[in-house]
């Protein structure tokens, strides 16, 4: 024997009300995920660092040190904080006992230029910003390098061949042989 539950239109009503509220529920839920934003970096626990230079890997090194480090503009101290050329001076100095210029205009004279595609870990990356602004970055692997970004940030990785960073990529420097 077949058993019919009749329901009343309130019952009905509360039910289609439960189902509508659920049905939003997810809706709003799933937009709120974002499965690989194109402007985040993704770095492993461990970086294995692989060049034909032993210097590239001290000098990238020392700057790994300096992950999240605050920026500060005109900085070129892991106690102060750096700026993306205080960064690329500080690492050069304390592992390299190399002595590079302080400016990122200046910088970008310095060593031999190399092909986007030939650059390895320890060369220096450079960007036209806003406004001409020239900055620097070390590069790490895998079109990842290391920054001090701007004001408000912390030193950090970004990827080369980012949608922002690909356009004002300019030059690479091989400071280091």
């Amino acid at each position: 024997m077949i058993d019919y539950t009749i329901l009343n239109i309130s019952s009905i009503r509360t039910i289609i009300k439960k189902i509508f509220i659920l049905i939003i529920c997810i809706n709003a839920s799933s937009c709120c995920i974002q499965e690989n934003p194109q402007n985040k970096v993704y770095i492993p626990q461990k970086i294995v660092l692989q060049t034909s230079s032993k210097k590239n890997i001290i000098f990238t090194k020392e700057a790994l040190k300096q992950i999240n480090k605050k920026y500060v503009y005109g900085g070129s101290s892991p106690q102060k904080g750096f700026d993306c050329s205080g960064l690329v001076y500080y690492c050069a100095k304390k592992s390299l006992n190399l002595n590079l210029p302080r400016t990122t205009k200046k910088l970008i004279k310095v060593g031999n230029q190399v092909s986007k595609r030939r650059v390895q870990t320890g060369d220096l990356v450079f960007f036209k910003t806003n406004h001409n602004q020239l900055h620097v970055g070390i590069y790490v692997k895998d079109d990842i390098f290391i920054h001090a970004p701007r004001t408000g940030k912390k030193i950090k990785f970004d990827n080369i061949n980012s949608k922002y960073w690909s356009r004002k990529y300019i030059t690479s420097r091989r400071i280091c042989y």
